[in-house]
């Protein structure tokens, strides 16, 4: 999908900008620096600047504050995250969207820069793909399926930072794509108003509308380098009245509950 390979570009592009953590070089002259020392020599130092090495000589190095070595089990500012996640979708009865819509797969993929080592911002998108449906009234019964897609901007509250362990709120905004293909067909005793038939007719449409989400989680540190999730999400979606708000479907918004468990990369 081609939202998802927006943000998997934008992941890799965060990556290689984080470089590894930097000594501060207190010289003998007053001077001072940041750099990462890569490799040692009796008399002198390879330290690497803005990407150039320079053997530095040691009798001119006043004092060198390093950066203490970080366990991983707190999160921390200017720290990014790559979370893939998985679980399902669960529509609700808002709109009788329930009625041309069974819970089906939910998916997501998200990019966070830790702003903050409590608060996190950055781009989501969520996939929906639901199980079909087969609604029906007083004079139809048809065949359903629908799906979407949600990109949002991201923002995430972390209750305990300093713990492996920590609920989060999240919250987005952003747009939506919406398709549902439909199936109808008139009942015994019922015809199709325009031809007086009773043939099966087929319908299908896709909009864009704007999309809202909003949930709760638990966030566990795995280390250094992974980090996992499992998040509880609720969605609003607007949709096209004009080209779904009829026969199955009530209104110009659908709603769904999404429940994830995601697993995710920490650099």
């Amino acid at each position: 999908m081609r939202i998802r390979n927006v943000l998997l570009a934008a992941a890799l592009t965060a990556a290689l900008a984080t470089g590894a953590s930097a000594e501060t070089f207190h010289m003998k002259d007053g001077s001072r620096f940041e750099g990462t020392i890569v490799g040692v020599h009796p008399d002198d130092l390879d330290v690497s600047i803005a990407g150039k090495t320079l053997l530095i000589r040691k009798d001119s190095i006043g004092w060198i504050n390093y950066e203490p070595v970080w366990d991983g089990k707190t999160s921390r500012a200017g720290e990014w995250l790559l979370k893939v996640g998985v679980g399902g979708a669960l529509p609700t009865q808002a709109g009788a969207f329930n009625n041309i819509a069974r819970p089906g797969l939910a998916t997501d993929l998200e990019i966070l820069l830790n702003v903050k080592s409590r608060w996190a911002f950055g781009l989501r998108n969520d996939d929906f793909l639901y199980t079909t449906a087969y609604p029906s009234n007083e004079q139809s019964r048809g065949k359903s399926v629908v799906q979407g897609s949600a990109l949002y901007v991201e923002g995430r509250w972390l209750a305990l930072p300093e713990t492996r362990l920590s609920p989060f709120v999240v919250a987005g905004l952003g747009f939506n794509t919406y398709s549902e293909e439909l199936e109808v067909t008139p009942k015994p005793g019922f015809k199709w108003s325009d031809t007086g038939t009773i043939e099966t007719r087929e319908f299908e449409n896709t909009a864009t509308g704007a999309a809202l989400m909003t949930g709760f989680g638990a966030q566990y540190l795995m280390g250094r380098s992974f980090v996992g999730s499992v998040e509880a999400a609720w969605h609003y979606w607007s949709i096209d009245a004009t080209k779904f708000g009829s026969f199955y479907q009530l209104s110009s918004y659908v709603q769904t509950v999404s429940l994830n468990a995601s697993i995710g990369a920490r650099f």
